[in-house]
């Protein structure tokens, strides 16, 4: 009994992460950019990687009424510094390109749920490479 308890205690211990309770959280900053159009929803969707953060902005207006938009950020010396905006380059009204973000190292996919290819609203996920501090559209 005592074996059986002993294991079991050591399952518990080993097999679980410690959940620690934080309450002193400081803001370090606050990340804004000028998105267009009123309510961009800049910040619907978020993701990081390293040093870099992609940051949707699904109801974006610069290539149209709600197209959409994706703005890179590079964290250097502890601050977050715009380094692109990241456009569908097929963006029309109301796709709602950043609607999603994801990224590792130098990839980013930004989602378009209301992307008109192949028909409508089907949506579309635009995959970005990045080359030094260049980021290119690969494929959707």
């Amino acid at each position: 009994m005592k074996l059986r308890l002993w294991m079991l205690v050591l399952l518990v211990v080993v097999g679980s992460l410690p959940v620690v309770a934080a309450t002193n959280f400081t803001q370090r900053q606050k990340i804004t950019s000028t998105p267009r159009g009123v309510g961009a929803q800049f910040g619907n969707a978020v993701a990081i990687s390293g040093n870099t953060m992609v940051v949707g902005a699904r109801y974006d207006s610069t290539t149209a009424s709600q197209a959409g938009a994706a703005y890179i950020y590079i964290m250097s010396g502890g601050i977050w510094t715009q380094q692109a905006v990241l456009l569908a380059p097929d963006g029309s009204v109301a796709d709602k390109f950043g609607y999603s973000v994801a990224i590792s190292t130098d990839t980013i996919i930004v989602g378009a749920f209301n992307d008109d290819s192949p028909q409508s609203n089907a949506g579309s996920a635009y995959v970005y490479v990045r080359s030094g501090t260049t980021w290119s559209f690969q494929q959707n």
